[in-house]
């Protein structure tokens, strides 16, 4: 039995019934604004890394705080399901401005090999939580109903989401801190 909570998360997703076919289109961020790339000033990899992390404790900190409740509601107000809004103005802003610089800086040819692929990292982090989170926000019903199905259908399993992506998410931001 997996113990690490994105172990936890891919074992919790792969037991939900219908298994993936592979057909989704991947992601793409939401237009965030303006603002947030306009001037493009350079961060060092290790000011990226250490805002990535911040990021992701973000997201997992709004996970945790609107999941459960959400899930909870999920048998008597349905459509509340999918009022579950965790990706503002402010966190998509942030993550368009991490992976505009993480792409400048995996660009720069005078950059060492080492930075580059740092930069590749950071942007690959970015894109990889901001897919999760935007497919629980789009997706959620259909994993409540897909969850109501499997052989254990509790969703709040120990008092923690039966897909707890906020812990998965602080796991990966204790790698970028």
């Amino acid at each position: 039995m997996p113990s690490a909570p994105l172990d936890v998360l891919v074992a919790a997703a792969r037991a939900l019934p219908g298994g993936s076919d592979g057909g989704d289109a991947p992601l793409q961020p939401r237009a965030a604004g303006r603002g947030a790339v306009a001037e493009a000033q350079p961060l060092s990899l290790s000011e990226l890394e250490a805002r990535v992390g911040r990021l992701l404790r973000a997201l997992a900190s709004k996970l945790q705080g609107s999941l459960p409740s959400v899930l909870a509601l999920a048998s008597t107000a349905w459509d509340q399901v999918d009022a579950l809004q965790l990706l503002d103005r402010t966190l998509l802003e942030e993550a368009a401005m991490l992976r505009a610089r993480a792409a400048q800086l995996a660009d720069d040819p005078d950059a060492e090999p080492a930075t580059r692929a740092g930069a590749v990292a950071v942007r690959l982090s970015v894109d990889s939580a901001y897919g999760l989170v935007s497919l629980v926000e789009r997706r959620l019903a259909s994993l409540i109903r897909l969850r109501l199905r499997a052989e254990d259908p509790d969703l709040l399993p120990g008092g923690k989401p039966f897909l707890d992506l906020g812990a998965a998410l602080h796991q990966a931001a204790t790698v970028w801190s």
